[in-house]
């Protein structure tokens, strides 16, 4: 916040995959029921894409991966990339998961821009213009209140690497 991160009282905060977005929901490989990473992660792309498939409504993506089970979120990507619509109908659940996590911390930080880093990233303007035009749909009071403009990482995916140097860097300029 105000270009600074926020490392919290113990050095926990910025955990947000972890927020709990759906009490009844699926269980993570942590435990936990119901996190925001469940629901709005490459992994998660990626199991949308395999029950799209196993459905029959991901063709492309199985060509691709050639069976159900190794549909990752490169090939929903890739897919997307193409022009394939299936792909497109995966991306647009993903990136309303997305806007629902992104509203909440809206909510609490009220930043005026998000920015969506990570593998992802890399599917460019459609994902941020639908995860832009979800989180209009569903933050609270969105119409009364500045939009929030999302961008993308201009890192890419190497925005988290590259961060975890500078606070590596930072840190021991201080010791």
């Amino acid at each position: 916040m105000g270009g600074r991160l926020l490392w919290g009282a113990e050095g926990y905060a910025g955990e947000v995959g972890h927020m709990l977005v759906a009490r009844d929901g699926p269980f993570h490989h942590t435990g936990q029921q119901g996190p925001w990473e469940h629901f709005a992660s490459g992994t998660a792309l990626g199991r949308l894409g395999r029950e799209a498939a196993a459905a029959g409504h991901f063709s492309v993506g199985l060509a691709m991966a050639e069976s159900v089970d190794d549909i990752d979120g490169h090939h929903v990507g890739r897919a997307i990339a193409a022009g394939d619509p299936e792909a497109e109908g995966i991306l647009e659940e993903f990136c309303r998961e997305v806007a629902l996590g992104l509203s909440n911390l809206v909510v609490v930080l009220d930043p005026s821009r998000v920015v969506l880093g990570g593998g992802l990233s890399g599917i460019g303007e459609p994902l941020r213009a639908g995860v832009e035009r979800w989180l209009g749909e569903v933050l609270p009071g969105s119409v009364h209140r500045p939009a929030v403009e999302v961008r993308l990482a201009e890192l890419g995916d190497d925005a988290g690497a590259i961060g975890a140097a500078l606070l590596a860097a930072e840190a021991t300029a201080h010791d």
